[in-house]
């Protein structure tokens, strides 16, 4: 059994926990994968999610470390 991440490992910098996050194993209810990318933006980046600030589709990034926010590349596009 892989070793869990405890939320502390989140409560850093996204420039720090990011690249930590690769070759990690994702797993909800026993499905999931390995991390082979990702991608980290300071809120102060324009392409930051969070760069306009709390939403209702994002504010979970605005909450405590740990919590997972999914995105699918259609609800950007509208399609």
């Amino acid at each position: 059994m892989p070793r869990r991440i405890s939320r502390a490992f989140f409560g850093r910098s996204v420039l720090e926990v990011a690249p930590d996050l690769i070759g990690a194993t994702l797993l909800f209810a026993g499905v999931g994968g390995r991390i082979v990318e990702v991608e980290a933006y300071h809120h102060t980046e324009p392409a930051a999610h969070s760069f306009h600030g709390p939403t209702p589709r994002n504010a979970v990034m605005f909450g405590p470390p740990a919590m997972p926010m999914c995105t699918s590349p259609t609800a950007f596009t509208g399609a």
